[in-house]
């Protein structure tokens, strides 16, 4: 009988060290678990200001075009104009010419 009692508390021995183990085991994962949640949480959080600054930009991005077209737009019209007054003093220069001559 002392022998089955001295196995039967060696089993519960190693088990109390197995149950020790595994909660030092658990409590491992559990460190890891909230290191890894911060890192997660950090990296969203950069993820966030990358898209706000992605968003950003892509505003920027619309004015520019906009602000392009419409310079676009002044130039057509300057050439437009200028080719006007080419053609005007062409003109001039041509009716000066006829009056030099005449």
């Amino acid at each position: 009988m002392a022998k089955k009692a001295d196995s039967i508390k060696k089993q519960k021995s190693l088990l109390a060290e197995a149950l020790s183990d595994i909660e030092r085991v658990i409590s491992g994962l559990r460190k890891q678990k909230k290191n890894i949640e911060k890192q997660l949480a950090s990296v969203k959080r950069k993820v966030e200001k990358i898209e706000d600054e992605e968003e950003r930009l892509r505003e920027k991005l619309a004015e520019l075009n906009e602000s392009e077209a419409n310079l676009n737009e002044k130039k057509a019209g300057l050439e437009e104009r200028m080719g006007k007054l080419d053609r005007k003093m062409s003109k001039v220069e041509e009716i000066e010419g006829r009056m030099r001559i005449a």
